[in-house]
């Protein structure tokens, strides 16, 4: 696995152990861990944030990856089926850390700021 932007600071397995989301520059990157792993594949790119990536988490039991940035974009993708986010919340401070409900239909993120932000999906 090289390629990368920047060092990779975020990591996020989903919940079957197949994709592994990477952050640390603009980009994310989802490898397929399938079979013999992704070393040799190209990665799937997802881009929406304009600053560094600064948080990642996989949702439970489902395939949802949340995003959180510097640029205080918090972006909601299904990566396995598409390469546009589903959604994208922007706030006004860069996101600290995001954490899913047990359910997996709520994510919470925390901001530089002190701000949390609770998004309820379904």
């Amino acid at each position: 696995m090289s390629g990368f932007e920047r060092k990779v600071a975020q990591l996020a397995w989903d919940s079957t152990g197949r994709w592994l989301a990477t952050g640390g520059g603009t980009s994310i990157a989802v490898w397929d861990c399938v079979g013999k792993g992704p070393e040799g594949r190209k990665p799937r790119q997802l881009d929406v944030h304009t600053r560094a990536v600064s948080a990642l988490s996989y949702a439970p039991a489902r395939p949802v990856l949340a995003s959180g940035g510097d640029d205080g974009r918090i972006a909601i993708w299904q990566p396995d089926i598409r390469k546009r986010p589903v959604a994208v919340l922007e706030t006004d401070a860069a996101i600290a850390c995001l954490a899913w409900s047990p359910d997996g239909l709520s994510l919470a993120a925390a901001d530089a700021d002190g701000g949390v932000h609770v998004l309820q999906l379904l």
